[in-house]
């Protein structure tokens, strides 16, 4: 769904704010189709596009329908690449979007396992 290099393509057709229930959303001019899950690493190179990745995320994931937390869509997301955009910024937005997320650590896959080897920082994020 959304690639490192796709996130790009993304931006451009995003538009600006939310879509209201009466306004066409770009990203999905039908209305349906929306994501159970969306899954994404490293989207996030510069602070200017952090804003256009969460109104991306926003967009394409279905909506809260209900107070039961399960059932609203989830977004996954690996930051991994070196960044110029802090992970706070990106937190900071997603809670301003009313998301909420856990953290899971997991060490990283490699042929030959080597000391003070580095975590992945994996992030689950669902709407409040």
């Amino acid at each position: 769904l959304v690639r490192s290099r796709g996130c790009g393509n993304v931006y451009k057709r995003q538009h600006q704010g939310r879509a209201s229930d009466s306004e066409e959303n770009p990203l999905n001019p039908q209305g349906n189709d929306l994501f159970d899950v969306v899954i994404a690493c490293d989207c996030t190179y510069m602070p200017q596009s952090i804003e256009p990745f969460w109104q991306t995320i926003d967009a394409l994931l279905k909506p809260k329908t209900t107070d039961d937390e399960s059932n609203t869509g989830i977004f996954l997301y690996v930051m991994e690449a070196s960044t110029q955009a802090p992970l706070e910024d990106v937190l900071k937005l997603a809670n301003n979007m009313d998301f909420v997320w856990t953290m899971e650590t997991m060490p990283s896959i490699e042929q030959e396992p080597q000391q003070n080897q580095r975590q992945h920082e994996i992030y689950t994020f669902w709407r409040r």
